[in-house]
């Protein structure tokens, strides 16, 4: 009889260990998928994506240099610099402290 109550509450503190995992874990995946999708497909996007609209274009166009006006308008040279400020601002403080 013990061993039955002790496998039945490791399994009961599983299940609220799962869950959290599951929670904290959605968000990147959400985002990992939204990244490897086209932008026209963002707004119907589904949880689980068929393997035949996933693509690494939306990176290669990132990351090919020489065309500094489609990444300007993507607001990726604002977004890097606001991360350098605030990283840069964060580190000052925690020395400071």
């Amino acid at each position: 009889m013990y061993v039955r109550s002790s496998v039945l509450n490791k399994i009961l503190l599983m299940i609220p260990a799962i869950l959290i995992t599951l929670w904290v874990l959605l968000p990147i995946y959400w985002m990992i998928v939204a990244s490897l999708v086209p932008e026209v497909q963002i707004s119907r996007l589904n949880l689980f994506p068929r393997l035949d609209q996933l693509s690494l274009q939306n990176y290669v166009e990132l990351l090919t240099p020489g065309d500094i006006i489609q990444v300007k308008s993507r607001g990726l040279q604002k977004y890097l610099w606001n991360s350098v400020v605030i990283a840069s601002f964060v580190t000052l403080l925690s020395l400071i402290a």
